[in-house]
């Protein structure tokens, strides 16, 4: 079987059981559609949840930022070229 004909197969094989795709939702004269809602409790949870997750990060990731600049700090003392680099990014992040 030439690679023509099995591309054609898969082709057929892959659209046999698909009946319509649609790009997009019809226009509907009555204003609705979907089936989505979102109101302003749903977004103030989110957003509160965004500012706790916030939050943790800024406090949780300061002992990193510790570490890094002793790590730095004891590279530069060695004499790595790299303590330095490790110290502009621990300073950037």
């Amino acid at each position: 079987m030439s690679f023509d004909e099995e591309w054609s197969a898969a082709r057929a094989t892959a659209t046999a059981g698909v009946t319509m795709r649609l790009n997009q939702v019809p226009a509907d004269p009555g204003g609705g559609g979907g089936d989505l809602e979102l109101n302003q409790d749903h977004i103030g949870a989110i957003g509160s949840e965004a500012y706790r997750l916030h939050a943790r990060l800024q406090a949780d990731g300061k002992h990193a930022a510790t570490a890094t600049a002793e790590a730095a700090a004891a590279l530069t003392t060695e004499g790595f070229a790299s303590g330095a680099a490790l110290l502009k990014v621990n300073s950037a992040w």
